[in-house]
């Protein structure tokens, strides 16, 4: 992976991965100052070829993280020519239970039409 930046760096330990549909990879990705002080937000995105497919073509999810602990996942399907959005739901790692945040073993999913309710 190459990125040209002009105030942070990004590094991955392992920049490649050859993978199979439905299969997975994880890595690090560290994010460092290019010239001084770096304060500012950086977002990844991720995605994931599914094992299903639609009009030949495999599903796609992508993964916008919005922090540490959450995000949002957009499924994409092939139709029309096109990759188009067919759902959208928001993870979540972590709960507020009254003052202390509690870890989770599995995220919660939640569609995103239930955001602010």
């Amino acid at each position: 992976m190459q990125i040209a930046v002009s105030d942070f760096s990004l590094s991955m330990a392992q920049p490649t991965a050859s993978l199979r549909a439905g299969q997975s990879a994880s890595d690090a990705v560290s994010v460092g100052a290019q010239f001084g002080t770096f304060s500012n937000p950086v977002s990844l995105q991720t995605f994931t070829i599914q094992t299903s497919s639609s009009n030949e073509f495999r599903d796609i999810v992508l993964a916008r993280h919005g922090s540490y602990d959450s995000g949002d996942l957009a499924y994409y399907v092939y139709l029309k020519g096109s990759y188009q959005e067919a759902g959208c739901y928001d993870y979540y790692w972590s709960v507020l239970e009254g003052d202390k945040v509690r870890e989770l073993k599995e995220p919660r999913i939640t569609p995103c039409s239930e955001r602010n309710k």
